[in-house]
């Protein structure tokens, strides 16, 4: 076995997966791994199958490992959920100012809380600003409340994975007690230094300071929402966010700058070490920097001891490293990103590059052949653009929905760009505090803000390109991943000439073609429903030919709809209508306005009250307001009609009603009551006033756990369980399924 820990690493990390997603059954899971074990050893057939054998132990050792971490450090701060608790807790990461609110995130301290006996960390919400810095402390009454869980890879795992275990806010905040830093930790020292850095790339780059900032600290704070949008379409979002290539340019600046600095070797290598130790605090800690910075300590130490370092090896031990210290990270999507993309960089990209480099002709121009050289810098970052985006494919779209095609495109006329944005920026930002010398950096910062608009261009441009980016989601995509595993696993199998690798990887794409195709057929002039997972309450979009509106917004966040959005290829509304007058809900469509404008916004008198939804209604070029109860025809042939309090959409003979929270039956207009559909976010106090064929319960889990069968006197589904698709197939007739 010559790469032991990569095997470990990666069986780690994809066990952890999938304890993640099957969240309950990781101790099953881990007895079941145990029991193969077991029964290799009493075949006496563990050594012929040592990589079985070792894969078995190490997802055993994770799902283990994810137990009992959840039970010690997850579940106790949980069962504070919905209660208020006096807390005392140090702020443990920059003060965020966003959407009227303050956030902060403070470590409580141990034996705060009665029952939870270790520290653990907690996001706060307050309308004032109570705290400066890092390191201030913070105590008061706080209301706490679990973020929001939809299943698998959902907020709360999301959260966790940055060791972030409850929300909370002030219940007084002027009964606050606030205490300034009195002896800065080396971690807070650092936040210190981030915040200068920030402050110095406002004030060279005013204009551009939100891209500088991401490329160099990881901030995404400042990043434009068109920015960050353009990106994720042309498939270039890991370009805006810390991973394995940034640390790459990071220590290359680094060793060239001590290497014209200090003769020795050792001593180059030490000092980047702790280079590269610091700039891991500068972002924070976070999991996809994490595993590249250890990454590369340990190929920093093989250096210093004159030892080649195994790239898989020590990425295998970083993600053992990893996980080991918080097996909830492995719910971190760039940190799954930044393996696997790894992965298919080391393990992919040589062979693609010799596949492409031409072999019958050499180009040459000049002593040297700078021609030659330029054609082989294209193709290995094109293979490395393709081999990355291979490896990262399932995740892709499991998590996201997507498949961008224009990226391999962006990323060969962005790497280069952004390589010398980073290789320059990172100098001149911290020469900038040099009085003496800012006169000399000028001509950078013109360079670095050319940079910048290009960057700028080139992600607008090419997003602008008609299918930069295509829907793949829902049942699909995992039956085109099933029938792929399947296929690679009978190569694996049968496999005798390298060349069958390469017709399953034909096959694969003709079968994701194929898939993709006959879905969008299948739809073709097909209006349909989609009820998002929302977490509690009514979120649905109305769909027909690759145009869309959303009706509703409530849950936890506006990141279901967005999620559908996404994964249905929408990228401007119709429409969007508010259901209720809540806050939460104008917030939510706020954010779904943000990523998705709409030709038109149905709300309530006080929905602008809530500034994420005003400011993307000003930010809109148009947007027609109304305010008044009516009714509307949208993607041609879905009616909706809003009276009472309540909303009705009619498509081909069959009608839905929405039914939101806190509605009153005596309101309901004459007719209603016998409607196909009902989408209830809460049961009406006399169940029997309706008459539908089926409804669909929008709670969530708490809500439904209180209701017994004779509560509900129709056929019904949660919408809890799954996102639910209804398709108006023909004249009163419809159908619906299950995602």
């Amino acid at each position: 076995m010559k790469r032991p820990l990569a095997l470990v690493g990666c069986t780690y990390l994809l066990a952890l997966t999938a304890a993640v997603a099957l969240k309950e059954f990781s101790l099953y899971m881990g007895a079941a791994c145990l029991f193969f074990y077991a029964m290799l050893l009493i075949l006496n057939r563990h050594e012929q199958f040592r990589v079985v054998s070792l894969s078995l132990v190490t997802a055993a050792i994770a799902f283990g490992s994810f137990y009992a971490y959840t039970e010690q450090y997850v579940e106790p701060p949980a069962a504070y959920a919905g209660k208020t608790a006096r807390i005392e807790g140090i702020v443990c990461q920059e003060p965020e100012y966003a959407n009227g609110r303050y956030r902060y995130v403070l470590r409580v301290e141990e034996g705060t809380l009665p029952g939870v006996s270790q520290r653990f960390q907690l996001r706060v919400y307050a309308r004032e600003k109570l705290a400066e810095r890092p390191g201030d402390r913070l105590s008061g009454e706080i209301s706490f409340y679990l973020p929001p869980e939809t299943g698998g890879f959902d907020s709360r795992s999301s959260l966790l994975a940055d060791g972030i275990a409850l929300y909370g806010s002030f219940s007084d905040e002027e009964a606050v007690k606030y205490e300034a830093r009195q002896y800065p930790e080396f971690y807070f020292l650092l936040l210190d230094v981030r915040r200068e850095l920030n402050k110095k790339a406002l004030e060279l780059f005013p204009e551009d300071h939100g891209l500088v900032r991401a490329l160099l600290l990881g901030d995404d704070s400042a990043l434009s929402r068109e920015l960050e949008e353009s990106f994720r379409v042309i498939g270039a979002s890991h370009l805006l966010v810390i991973s394995g290539f940034h640390m790459a340019l990071i220590a290359q600046v680094l060793l060239m700058i001590l290497g014209w600095c200090i003769p020795f070797r050792r001593l180059q290598s030490a000092l980047c070490m702790a280079g590269i130790f610091c700039f891991m605090g500068l972002t924070c800690f976070q999991p996809s920097v994490a595993r590249s910075g250890i990454m590369y300590l340990v190929l920093l130490t093989g250096r210093i001891f004159l030892r080649q370092a195994d790239s898989l090896n020590s990425m295998g031990f970083a993600m053992l490293l990893l996980l080991l210290q918080n097996p909830w990270a492995a719910a971190d999507i760039g940190l799954q990103l930044s393996v696997f993309a790894s992965l298919g960089m080391i393990l992919l990209e040589p062979r693609l590059q010799q596949a492409m480099q031409p072999k019958r002709f050499q180009l040459t121009w000049g002593k040297k052949g700078i021609l030659q050289k330029a054609v082989s810098s294209l193709i290995s970052m094109l293979a490395g653009t393709i081999a990355a985006s291979l490896f990262t494919l399932p995740i892709s779209v499991l998590a996201f929905g997507t498949i961008t095609l224009a990226g391999p495109i962006a990323n060969l006329f962005l790497m280069a760009p952004v390589t010398i944005l980073i290789e320059v920026a990172l100098p001149v930002v911290t020469l900038s505090f040099i009085p003496c010398i800012r006169v000399l950096l000028l001509p950078f910062v013109s360079l670095i803000k050319l940079l910048c608009g290009y960057v700028y261009s080139v992600g607008d441009l090419l997003a602008n390109i008609p299918f930069a980016r295509a829907p793949f989601s829902g049942r699909k995509a995992f039956f085109w991943m099933a029938c792929c595993f399947l296929l690679c696993g009978i190569t694996v199998l049968i496999m005798k000439k390298p060349k069958l690798f390469r017709a399953t990887g034909l096959l694969c794409l003709i079968l994701l073609f194929v898939s993709q195709l006959s879905w969008q057929l299948s739809l073709q002039n097909m209006p349909r429903m989609v009820v998002a997972r929302s977490g509690g309450g009514i979120s649905a979009l109305l769909l027909k030919d690759g145009s869309g509106a959303v009706l509703g917004g409530a849950g936890y966040s506006e990141e279901p709809l967005n999620r559908l959005l996404l994964g249905e290829g929408i990228f401007q509304l119709q429409a969007v209508w508010e259901l209720s007058d809540r806050y939460e809900e104008a917030d939510n469509l706020g954010g779904v306005l943000a990523s998705h404008p709409a030709e038109f916004l149905v709300v309530k008198e006080g929905a602008l009250a809530s500034g994420k939804l005003l400011r993307s209604v000003e930010e809109a070029e148009h947007v027609k307001l109304l305010y008044e109860e009516g009714e509307g025809l949208l993607l041609g042939e879905i009616r909706v009609e809003a009276k009472g309090g309540f909303t009705r959409i009619s498509c081909r003979g069959t009608t839905v009603l929405f039914w939101p929270e806190g509605s009153k039956e005596e309101e309901l207009p004459e007719g209603w009551e016998y409607s196909d559909c009902v989408l209830l976010e809460e049961l009406p106090k006399k169940p029997g006033v309706l008459h539908p064929s089926f409804a669909i319960l929008c709670m969530d889990s708490r809500a439904l756990s209180r209701l017994r069968p004779e509560d509900v006197p129709f056929p019904a589904a949660a919408a809890e369980n799954g996102t639910i698709e209804l398709r108006f197939i023909g004249e009163r007739q419809i159908e619906w399924r299950r995602e």
